[in-house]
């Protein structure tokens, strides 16, 4: 606790414990933030032996059992959603993996979430323990798409490891867009945004839902 309360100070620590404990009850929030793009970044420069490309579906199934979160009904899951797989390979070998949808992802076996247009979502990731702190996340994440998106994402508010963990210049800070989550009663999930990210149009949604919301120009 101590080592936390020097890291995060003891505001945040104090929060922590309390959506800790809040969450374990069945209520989950969000923050909801995006990256502005800056076209003059520098592209990210890997040590060698390292190489960055998008992975076709059918090759994933040969990496099943042998990485986190590869299984068979994944793969047929998000490659019939049209979603898209960046890889890390080092000398050939498959050391990290992110997905991106533009449309919709799974969140809970019950929720999806909704991707708003001229977005992309970027969802599990992963990087092997040997490989990480390589810059692997940062290629995967500059990787041209053929049709570009700017990235969006949520994650926990008081998740301060990963929140406080990366300095970014003001021109590249996430742009925060509000807030979504869900809460539990007797084993079923109800999502809720608040307005702004209900106006960007990320929403999350019963996995039955067909996916479409109408708005109004104002």
């Amino acid at each position: 606790m101590r080592d936390q309360a020097r890291l995060w100070g003891w505001g945040r620590l104090l929060y922590w414990v309390l959506m800790t404990v809040v969450s374990k009850l069945g209520l989950r929030v969000h923050r909801v933030a995006a990256n502005p793009l800056n076209p003059e970044r520098p592209p990210v420069v890997l040590a060698e032996g390292y190489t960055t490309r998008y992975v076709e579906f059918d090759e994933l199934a040969r990496y099943v059992d042998s990485n986190e979160g590869l299984d068979d009904d994944f793969i047929s899951m998000a490659g019939g959603r049209g979603d898209r797989c960046i890889g890390n390979f080092y000398h050939g070998e498959l050391v990290g993996y992110a997905f991106y949808a533009t449309e919709r992802a799974r969140v809970t076996p019950q929720l999806d979430v909704l991707v708003p247009k001229g977005f992309r979502y970027g969802y599990k990731g992963w990087t092997h323990p040997d490989h990480r702190r390589k810059k692997l996340n940062k290629a995967r994440a500059q990787l041209n798409w053929p049709n570009p998106g700017i990235p969006i994402w949520y994650i926990e508010t008081h998740n301060f490891q990963s929140l406080l963990t990366t300095f970014r210049y003001p021109a590249e800070r996430p742009v925060r867009m509000g807030y979504i989550g869900w809460f539990t009663i007797a084993g079923r999930e109800f999502p809720f945004s608040t307005r702004v990210a209900r106006r960007v149009g990320l929403r999350l949604v019963r996995r039955e839902h067909d996916g479409r919301f109408l708005y109004t120009e104002v």
